[in-house]
């Protein structure tokens, strides 16, 4: 009986161990990978998916602006999808004064810190 409490003892705390180290490596690797720097290639399939998306989003839009159109019909009303990860992810629609979709818009931030740029 002391055997059969021994190893479950053993065996717990190398389940435990396990775990711990595991965890250290999964989270290094995770920031490892938002911080890493993307090569000029990938920004712009990335940049082209982007432009994809916007593009497929026109379709829904208001017709062209025309003489009828300016940039007081823009509205405060918009629908945008928010998705927070380590990507994230900002999609939308702002829609004119007569409720119309007038513009569409995608925006893509990746890792820890926000770029901020000054003026």
């Amino acid at each position: 009986m002391e055997t059969f409490i021994y190893l479950t003892f053993l065996l717990t705390a190398l389940a435990m161990i396990g775990f711990v180290v595991g965890m250290f490596f999964l989270i290094r690797w995770l920031v490892r990978k938002a911080n890493k720097e993307k090569t000029p290639q990938q920004t712009q399939n990335e940049k082209q998916q982007l432009l994809a998306r916007v593009d497929y989003m026109k379709k829904s839009l208001a017709p062209p602006w025309g003489g009828d159109r300016s940039f007081t019909d823009i509205s405060s009303w918009m629908t945008y999808q928010f998705s927070k990860g380590m990507t994230r992810r900002l999609i939308g629609t702002v829609y004119a004064t007569d409720q119309k979709p007038i513009m569409a818009f995608s925006r893509v931030e990746r890792g820890f810190r926000q770029m901020v740029s000054s003026m």
